[in-house]
Order: structure tokens, then C-alpha cells, then sequence
């Protein structure tokens, strides 16, 4: 199905419109996406990341998108590809108190109407508790709601990893108790499922990070997730 932002104003990216389509308002809306978290976000040098999947099926489906962030690279060199918006927040190595204590400045700069999350890897191989994961997760919604207050935020179940997957399987289920305990009528918080379609055999090359078809499963994941929000809130304008 393809989905067009035209004349959906601004009610789901943080300005409010009365959807009217006239003069620059006719123009289809740009979705300002920012993607945070690690190094499942941001890729290692020579890979696509899913950035580059997620991107290609945006735009296949006529989604006008500009990816936002501080970050235009991948971990210690370029992307694969060279034919999409690099820019991101995805940070090699880092934990969720990290990514706190530079949201601030990372979402006043971007002014992102939705964000992925991808976060909280690291925060299990350091031996972070789950419930200081969890609060540095919800401190980082809090963040990003200061700065837009219809921020859209897609939060993901973390794909498995290697040794840590008990760990990492119990976590997500905080996480969907998070944005079930978050989510407002302003400022939609969705969950999405990465861990249970990732085979750690087949789809991760050392244990924690994707291959391509990791990559692709999980921009196909997330893709679904922001279909379903711009479906909905086609819905809810044409009503």
C-alpha cells in the first residue's frame, strides 16, 4: 500500500494544522525519523545497517522521509551504500545512561517528529540491572517529549545476542511493560517485536550484530510500525 503525507497536517509530527491543503500544504509532509541507539543503529564500517533497508522501503512506498541525527557514519568508516540519508544516532558501544545525557542536545538539534529505539545492548553486557535499564529508557521518552510534545517514539523488543539472550529476553518484557505504562493521545509510544525473527545462526555475524538478513529483517519490522502510524493517523484526518 503506498502512503502519501498529503494532507495529513501536522498532527502527528508536533504542529497542529486543520489538514486544509493549500498552497505549500499541498506538498507531501516530510517525516523527520531520527534513528537512536548503538551499534545495532549505527553499523559497522563496509555493512548497509538497516538505516539503508528501512530507508529503501520508505521510499518505495512513496514516504517522504528525512533520516535525522548528529551521526552521517557508520562505526569507524563508511556505509556500503551510498544512496540514501546517512544521518543518524546511533552510537558504537554506548549504554542507555550515555544516550541520556546527550538526547537533549541531539533532539533539539534534529527536531525528529518520530524515533526508532534500538537500545540497551550494551546496558546488558556491562551487567545493568533491568530496572535501571528501564528507567534510563523512560527518562530518555521524557527527554525527547520536552522537546517535541507529539513525539512519536517506536521502542523495539532488542534483538537476541549470544550468552546474553536470557537476559536480553527478559528485559524485552519490560520494555513492552514501558511503553504500554508511557504511551499518551499526544505522543504515541509503540513497542516493536526485533528479538523473535532474529536466528542468531543465520542472522547476526558475531553473536550480537546483524547481517544482511538481519539488516532487512529489521528495517522490515520498523517499516510496519511507522505504516501502521501513518495509517492511523490518515485514519483519525479523515474523519
Amino acid at each position: 500500500m503506498v502512503i502519501s503525507l498529503v494532507g495529513l497536517g501536522w498532527s502527528l509530527f508536533g504542529q497542529e494544522s486543520d489538514g486544509a491543503e493549500t498552497g505549500a500544504q499541498s506538498r507531501a509532509t516530510v517525516l523527520k525519523l531520527m534513528p537512536l541507539g548503538d551499534s545495532i543503529t549505527q553499523g559497522a564500517v563496509g555493512r548497509a545497517s538497516y538505516r539503508y533497508w528501512l530507508f529503501q522501503l520508505l521510499r518505495q512506498a512513496s514516504i517522504e522521509v528525512d533520516f535525522v541525527g548528529s551521526q552521517s557514519q557508520n562505526h569507524q568508516g563508511s556505509n556500503l551504500f551510498n544512496d540514501f540519508d546517512q544521518d543518524h544516532e546511533g552510537h558504537w558501544g554506548w549504554r542507555s545512561d550515555q544516550i541520556l545525557a546527550q538526547i537533549d542536545t541531539w533532539a533539539r538539534a534534529a527536531r525528529p517528529d518520530m524515533v526508532l529505539i534500538h537500545l540497551g545492548t550494551n546496558d546488558v553486557f556491562y551487567n545493568r540491572d533491568e530496572a535501571s535499564i528501564i528507567a534510563y529508557l523512560s527518562a530518555i521518552v521524557d527527554s525527547l517529549r520536552v522537546v517535541n510534545p507529539r513525539v512519536t517514539i517506536i521502542v523495539a523488543q532488542l534483538i537476541p545476542a549470544l550468552l546474553y539472550d536470557h537476559i536480553i529476553f527478559r528485559l524485552n518484557k519490560k520494555i513492552v511493560d514501558l511503553v504500554a505504562s508511557k504511551s499518551t493521545n499526544s505522543s504515541k509510544l509503540m513497542v516493536v517485536d526485533q528479538y523473535n525473527d532474529i536466528n542468531l545462526l543465520s542472522d547476526v555475524y558475531d553473536g550480537v550484530h546483524p547481517n544482511q538478513s538481519g539488516e532487512q529483517k529489521i528495517a522490515k519490522k520498523w517499516f510496519e510500525a511507522i505504516q501502521n502510524v501513518l495509517q492511523a493517523s490518515a485514519g483519525q484526518s479523515s474523519k
